[in-house]
């Protein structure tokens, strides 16, 4: 079951990220317009405003990016993945300050690796 899980998740990959490309900028502009409705924020307001937040949490937070709970959230995704395209769960290992990993039975798709992308921007952003 897992084989044909991992080929129609590669027979859908291209297709669902090009029609995501498509959608977010019209879904963008119709959440900006239903803002600007209810707010007078310039883009630039709504777009600092968030990132200023976000660079005061990290700072008054030390350690939050390798913190155990950040890495159980993110290998638990993996697990959710594995099990929702029948692949079995055998392993999960986590360290604070230093990460994770979560191995499965099967060969897995890129669905189960998605979140690699996350990991490794994350760490390049933070440092």
């Amino acid at each position: 079951m897992q084989r044909f899980f991992n080929f129609l998740l590669a027979l859908i990959k291209w297709p669902l990220a090009l029609g995501m490309i498509l959608i977010i900028l019209p879904a963008l502009k119709a959440d900006m317009a239903i803002l600007y409705q209810g707010l007078s924020l310039t883009v630039l307001e709504w777009f600092f405003i968030p990132l200023l937040f976000t660079i005061v949490l990290w700072l008054l937070i030390p350690g939050i990016s390798g913190s155990f709970l950040a890495i159980l959230e993110h290998e638990v995704t993996h697990m959710i993945f594995a099990i929702l395209t029948f692949h079995s769960p055998q392993d999960i290992n986590i360290q604070r300050g230093v990460g994770g990993n979560f191995i499965f039975k099967g060969q897995g798709n890129w669905l189960l690796h998605l979140a690699l992308l996350q990991l490794t921007l994350g760490s390049f952003l933070t440092g």
